[in-house]
């Protein structure tokens, strides 16, 4: 489910019995391509798609006309686990996020779109200190010792060059959880003590990246892109209850520079294992 793919199958035949060479899927709107398979020899075709869009499908095949039809309407997308996400905030005009807890801007945090449509973006291009989103402090952030995935989106401004920058968090000195970025475009996560940490140069600049970090049973993993990039050892308790950020966590070194969109909280799952499919649209709530 995750990268919110919906499958479409069928069969394509010419007048002669032998199936079509390939079949193109576009956007029905803009004329995109979204897809292209070739068929096999008897026309049978499946090929992966956006959910919720509208498709026109297009047959082509040696010595025929291309022939194109439909529109048809690819499935919704649906979320399992949403039963369980604690909070996802899509910050579109609303401190509200889709559970009904109430975030608060301190200092100037702005608004603009994000990475997709329906969501927006909050940011602190300069890291100018106190700028920061804040969720209240809850016993929903103590995960104890059960599973769970933080995630969210990043658009890094400004590469770290001394200190480290948190797009997302609740860590202090004492205790707690989040991101880092840090010189030389590694990415980190922080679970008090415990520190999963990605290759050099996973993060890039000015460029829409999706981060994830998922804890099921004992195994802690770190995800760029959908791509798994650092595997750890996870058997922290995590007890702080503190105010859950964006745009930092709860130093008051660690501001970040540039934009965060998205961020989904699940308690009880840990959602990722391996690699998947990197995400094209906005995370779902819906659970049928």
């Amino acid at each position: 489910m995750e990268g919110f793919f919906s499958s479409l199958a069928g069969n394509a035949i010419t007048v002669s019995g032998t199936g079509v060479r390939s079949i193109a899927a576009f956007d029905w709107a803009t004329q995109a391509i979204l897809n292209k398979k070739a068929a096999a020899a008897n026309g049978d075709w499946s090929m992966g798609l956006p959910r919720a869009r509208k498709v026109g499908l297009t047959y082509l095949s040696d010595g025929f006309a291309p022939v194109t039809h439909g529109p048809y309407t690819t499935p919704p997308a649906v979320d399992a686990d949403y039963a369980k996400v604690i909070s996802l905030l899509y910050l579109n005009g609303s401190f509200s996020d889709t559970t009904g807890m109430i975030w608060a801007s301190n200092g100037a945090a702005l608004w603009g779109d994000g990475p997709f449509e329906g969501v927006g973006r909050v940011e602190n291009p300069d890291g100018n200190p106190g700028w920061f989103m804040e969720a209240p402090a809850s016993t929903k952030w103590a995960f104890g010792l059960n599973d769970f995935t933080v995630e969210c989106f990043i658009n890094l401004a400004l590469m770290p060059s001394g200190y480290y920058y948190s797009p997302m968090g609740n860590w202090s000195s004492s205790g707690g959880w989040c991101f880092f970025v840090r010189p030389n475009g590694f990415l980190s996560f922080h679970n008090v003590g415990t520190v999963a940490v990605s290759a050099a140069d996973s993060i890039k600049l000015k460029k829409w990246q999706h981060i994830a970090y998922s804890r099921k049973g004992s195994i802690g993993r770190l995800f760029i892109g959908g791509r798994l990039v650092a595997v750890i050892d996870d058997t922290v308790n995590v007890t702080a209850q503190s105010g859950l950020r964006l745009l930092g966590n709860q130093t008051s070194s660690d501001f970040w520079r540039g934009s965060v969109a998205m961020p989904r909280v699940t308690a009880g799952v840990g959602r990722y294992v391996s690699d998947f499919t990197q995400f094209v649209e906005a995370f779902p709530t819906d659970v049928s």
